[in-house]
């Protein structure tokens, strides 16, 4: 799987912002976590959404982030996609 693009859903989402796996995540500094800013010990398993370009089949996903790293995305097993197959 190569480089894919994912609509985040917590933090700071104002701006695209290209974040690869191992990046620290940004947060919305001086707001309270279900605003944007930093959960606490920066660990949070967020929400993402993407849509594949080739195959245009999409899914969420949950994008894990511990002490401010990114970590891993992996699938949401219990939210159904928008695009029916």
């Amino acid at each position: 799987m190569g480089d894919v693009e994912i609509e985040l859903r917590f933090g700071d989402v104002w701006q695209m912002q290209m974040l690869n796996i191992g990046d620290r995540y940004p947060w919305v500094a001086c707001k309270q976590p279900q605003n944007g800013g930093r959960p606490e010990g920066g660990t949070i398993v967020g929400e993402g959404y993407m849509e594949c370009e080739r195959c245009r089949r999409d899914s969420f996903l949950h994008i894990v982030v511990c002490e401010d790293v990114i970590e891993r995305v992996e699938p949401d097993p219990e939210k159904q996609e928008y695009v029916p197959d």
